[in-house]
């Protein structure tokens, strides 16, 4: 995250495949900030791609 944050890439989501969560992260003041976290069958529209929904547990299948 710290390589991410230096480089400016603005968003970040960390998937775990084992525990099937979501945590997603914003780029703010060069520090991240939680703006979510997902788990089970959560629907998912996350910035930057806030027009585009899926369930979460599309990605584990």
């Amino acid at each position: 995250m710290p390589i991410y944050a230096e480089l400016g890439v603005g968003y970040l989501w960390l998937i775990d495949p084992v525990l099937q969560t979501l945590e997603a992260y914003e780029l703010r003041d060069r520090h991240w900030l939680l703006t979510g976290s997902y788990a089970d069958d959560d629907p998912i529209a996350i910035a930057p791609f806030t027009e585009h929904t899926f369930s979460l547990s599309d990605l584990w299948e």
